[in-house]
């Protein structure tokens, strides 16, 4: 069976005692080096750490047997710790970046007019305003430019 198969069945709490065993021998080898196997090295020492102090502790095995119980819901348990902990990164690094989209400083009001940088908005405003009424000037000798144009043909369409 693959190794990280394996290894969430193990978090799963549903290997049985010969796949854990296989699991354990696969851990042992160092060719099997990623995130999931190392994850699950350090969960299976703590588990074996935890219930090998249990065992050489003066327990009642009333006590021993619940810890011994413990361990399938200590694996579903740290496989939940990080999913919840992924979660909560998750949801932290939404805010963080939505609070800085919205909280971003407002750009200063910049124009550029006849080449130059114009940081004063009425300035700008000025140079907006001269323009338009160069254009209103514009559109008006072109209106009577046109008139001209039409007229100068019906005049020499009513000679003919």
């Amino acid at each position: 069976m693959d190794i990280n198969a394996l290894i969430d069945k193990y978090f799963d709490g549903e290997t049985t005692v010969a796949e854990e065993r296989q699991l354990r021998e696969m851990l042992a080898d160092p060719s099997y080096d990623n995130n999931a196997a190392d994850e699950a090295r350090a969960t299976m020492a703590a588990i074996d750490a935890m219930a090998s102090k249990a065992q050489h502790s003066p327990n009642t095995w009333k006590q021993s047997l619940r810890e011994s119980q413990l361990r399938p819901t200590l694996r579903r348990q740290s496989a939940a710790f990080w999913s919840h902990l992924a979660r909560a990164a998750a949801v932290a690094a939404v805010i963080i970046v939505g609070a800085l989209a919205i909280f971003k400083p407002a750009p200063d009001c910049v124009a550029y007019a006849y080449g130059h940088r114009v940081d004063s908005p009425e300035l700008a405003l000025q140079f907006m305003m001269s323009d338009l009424e160069a254009v209103g000037a514009a559109q008006d000798a072109v209106q009577s430019q046109i008139a001209a144009d039409f007229s100068a043909i019906a005049n020499a369409l009513d000679n003919e």
